[in-house]
């Protein structure tokens, strides 16, 4: 398999480091192509995660290590025969900044220049998995305006916003973790502020979550996932990237395993006319959405994200 990744910071090289210290992973590519306008500067990074990982092969009595082809390049005929695209350029982060989509008309700016080049060298059956900011929107630019839905384009978010969802529930709540049924955890809406934790779906060993705890516990278990992602951010005064990283490497595992467990991430929605977070698996080799059960309240608020999403894309040309 090979994985082309468009721009290399910090969630870039964090996912290299991780997929070629993980045997399965790394044993699953033949080559990676890191497409960058500093060559220089990002092979160097690349010859620092490989040191990492032969000093751990020669001196921890690993099996064989198989590393792939790595190239660093800024070449776009590289892209030839990729399987995976990773989308993690961007510009650098602004502080504060209260909603994602701030970072929209930069990064709309780069998708074109990006995009642009790439596209005669995609193919139609390439995944194409997006980390860049605003998911939701930078997805849709991705899919329907520059490559007319010719690949298969998933954004990133929904996993790590689960996982700060399983957070909120235990740190606001006092429930040990353990308590918790994971698979009953969902989120789906926007990616930032239009996120939308499905608490009504949540069990615990006491019963749906509901009716464990008060509706003001509930709200405030809410707004602590929409938050957290934005708040790690102005904290540490940089993108967050270990839960990033990981919903790209939950990804990946789905596309070269064919592994069809739900999964979830920001994808199509033909219903509601907008890409955003919602539960699904990989049928047949594609992404597809899994049906839900929202409550009505739940439901409203998910009418709000997809329409928020519908009138910031109506401006795309």
């Amino acid at each position: 398999m090979k994985i082309v990744f468009l721009g290399f910071g910090g969630i870039g090289q964090e996912t290299l480091n991780a997929l070629l210290s993980t045997a399965e992973r790394r044993d699953s590519l033949n080559e990676v192509v890191i497409l960058c306008r500093n060559t220089e500067k990002y092979s160097a990074v690349c010859e620092d995660i490989l040191d990492g990982l032969l000093a751990e092969h020669l001196f921890s009595r690993h099996s064989q290590a198989n590393l792939p082809k790595i190239v660093v390049t800024d070449d776009y005929r590289h892209i030839d025969g990729a399987d995976v695209i990773l989308c993690c350029y961007g510009v650098p982060s602004t502080f504060p900044m209260h909603d994602r989509q701030a970072l929209l008309d930069d990064h709309l700016q780069l998708s074109t220049e990006i995009f642009s080049r790439a596209k005669p060298f995609i193919a139609p059956d390439c995944h194409i998995i997006n980390a860049v900011n605003p998911v939701d929107s930078i997805s849709y630019y991705i899919d329907k305006i520059l490559l007319g839905s010719r690949c298969r384009v998933i954004g990133i978010g929904a996993v790590h916003n689960t996982a700060r969802l399983l957070k909120s529930i235990c740190r606001i709540s006092g429930l040990d973790m353990q308590r918790i049924d994971a698979s009953s955890l969902k989120v789906c809406g926007e990616h930032g502020a239009g996120l939308v934790p499905l608490l009504s779906q949540v069990r615990t060993d006491e019963g749906p979550l509901s009716q464990v705890l008060s509706a003001v516990t509930l709200t405030q278990i809410a707004t602590d996932t929409r938050n957290q992602g934005l708040d790690i951010f102005h904290k540490m005064r940089r993108p967050p990237k270990y839960g990033p990283t990981a919903s790209i490497l939950i990804l990946f595992e789905r596309i070269i395993q064919c592994d069809e467990a739900p999964c979830c991430g920001s994808i199509w929605l033909p219903e509601l006319g907008v890409f955003m977070s919602w539960p699904l698996a990989l049928r047949n080799g594609v992404f597809t959405p899994l049906p839900l059960s929202p409550n009505p309240d739940e439901q409203q608020q998910i009418n709000l994200a997809a329409l928020k999403l519908k009138n910031i894309i109506q401006g795309f040309s």
